[in-house]
């Protein structure tokens, strides 16, 4: 039977299904709707940077002014990309909801992982369960959102868990806890990608172990690389503003300088990163919502104290690497590509 929900029983898991789907599609027309207006506040601002360097060079404004457009316009950006984030949950909450109601429905074949790349000629009895592929056992189980997860399935259907009586009747009280936390389930399942667009484990495990790429002095060139973007844009914004034409030419030069030294080893850096950086997000992510968790059975507590390391917990960690991948991603935007190049975006 499919999961009890947190609605409780009696109303039925086709009902609480359909009445989060709703809720969701309501959510997410608003959120549609926030993002229209803050589309058109992101253009009018734009329009007034230019505006404002206008009128502080006819001495119309005071240099400080541009600023205020110019920071504004950031926020606007940084509140629009949470709105798409928010967009893409609601997405993915939608979808969560439509596969319980495909499972409840007998419809769900073809509408989830296949692990048709786990598939092996040779094995003995995978076809003939119907182990992989369409409508196989693996598509009606996996709900991973790693590709670790996925492998680990995917291995305990071809080759057994190996693990022994206690330890299987230790799983199935941990999914016994797990069963009626719907709005867990769901928040896992709003992480990420679909599972065959994620990087591999061993992928992460070569990227992080590669060559770095600042092995000396890497604090200090970041913190190099914040002055100069800093002092690069006030004085390009004081060009603007009060004419310091010359302040301005030979910070832009040392910015220059700077990156004709470090382009090709931040280049390989930035984009060595990417992948394996969004894979380490929805990691975090998972770890984060599991560390708010209280549990009770023995498993799920010796799952929850593996993750109690010494110091900052990993999920903050990677967190924190993920934010300075959003905002190289917002380098790609056309409108803040130049205060990214001024504020060596990249290089930091």
């Amino acid at each position: 039977m499919e999961e009890v929900t947190a609605k409780g029983p009696s109303e039925g898991p086709a009902a609480t299904y359909r009445q989060r789907l709703d809720e969701r599609v309501g959510a997410l027309g608003e959120t549609e709707a926030a993002s229209r207006r803050l589309w058109l506040a992101r253009r009018v601002t734009f329009l007034a940077i230019p505006v404002a360097i206008a009128l502080a060079y006819e001495g119309m404004l005071h240099a400080g002014g541009i600023l205020l457009p110019c920071l504004l316009f950031v926020g606007l950006i940084i509140g629009h990309q949470r709105i798409h984030r928010r967009q893409a949950r609601l997405k993915r909450a939608i979808q969560f909801h439509e596969e319980g109601l495909a499972r409840l429905e007998n419809r769900w074949a073809g509408t989830g992982s296949s692990g048709e790349v786990y598939q092996d000629p040779t094995h003995p009895y995978a076809d003939d369960l119907d182990l992989l592929g369409r409508g196989s056992l693996f598509e009606r189980l996996c709900r991973a959102r790693t590709r670790a997860g996925a492998d680990r399935l995917a291995s305990w259907l071809l080759r057994g868990s190996e693990t022994s009586t206690e330890a299987i009747r230790a799983r199935q009280a941990a999914v016994a806890e797990l069963r009626p936390h719907l709005a867990l389930r769901e928040e896992i399942a709003l992480l990420g990608e679909k599972v065959e667009q994620s990087v591999g484990p061993d992928a992460l495990v070569a990227w992080g172990k590669s060559p770095v790429n600042f092995p000396k002095g890497a604090r200090g060139l970041s913190i190099v690389a914040a002055l100069l973007g800093a002092t690069t844009l006030g004085s390009v914004l004081l060009w603007f503003g009060l004419g310091y034409r010359t302040l301005a030419l030979a910070a832009i030069f040392a910015e220059t300088v700077f990156l004709f030294l470090f382009r090709q080893r931040i280049a390989s850096a930035n984009s060595a990163a990417d992948r394996p950086c969004r894979e380490l997000r929805v990691l975090a992510e998972i770890l984060s919502r599991i560390e708010r968790e209280e549990f009770q059975s023995p498993l799920l507590r010796e799952i929850g104290a593996a993750l109690a390391l010494d110091g900052e917990p990993p999920s903050r960690q990677i967190a924190r690497l993920s934010r300075w991948i959003d905002l190289l991603d917002s380098t790609r935007n056309q409108a803040f590509a130049p205060f990214a190049f001024l504020l060596l975006v990249p290089a930091q």
